[in-house]
């Protein structure tokens, strides 16, 4: 099945920053269920989309993927903090991706690690997507908490933009 691909399309959030985003779905005309990924690594690097699932393999089943850099981080507009602006940017991007021609309006996530703390403000919400259970699972369960003990990790090997 060929697909159509279309790279760092702006998707617009509510305050007005611009996050980039790739799209990938089969060609032609058609509406498509929507599989989302948001991550702060770069999504022009092949080897982390593979990480969180073969993009390419989702598409070519009928499935549109959209890969959107969070905000602040690579070819996204705004300051990145890490969680914080999850919740908006998240609902923000699901709606436009069920808003759009392609789409049949459900819109579902995956991935793991930041891509998954991407996916649990959306699972909460229920919007436009059918309910899931988000992919990421916390690092620890120290009676420091688990959300506290994986942001703590994540932020101390990571910093500025990513």
């Amino acid at each position: 099945m060929s697909l159509t691909i279309e790279k760092n399309l702006k998707v617009a959030m509510r305050d007005g920053v611009l996050l980039a985003s790739d799209v990938y779905r089969p060609a032609g005309d058609g509406r498509y269920p929507v599989v989302m990924l948001r991550l702060p690594y770069n999504k022009e690097q092949p080897v982390l989309l593979f990480l969180a699932g073969d993009i390419l393999r989702v598409a070519q089943a009928g499935y549109a993927v959209v890969v959107q850099d969070c905000r602040g981080t690579w070819a996204s507009e705004g300051e990145f903090s890490p969680y914080f602006q999850e919740a908006e940017d998240g609902a923000d991007a699901i709606a436009w991706a069920a808003a759009q021609a392609w789409s049949t309006g459900v819109v579902g996530m995956m991935g793991a690690s930041y891509y998954g703390a991407t996916q649990w403000p959306q699972a909460w919400r229920r919007r436009h997507s059918r309910p899931s259970r988000p992919l990421s699972r916390p690092t620890s369960t120290t009676k420091n908490g688990p959300i506290k003990v994986a942001h703590s990790s994540w932020v101390s090997c990571c910093s500025g933009r990513v």
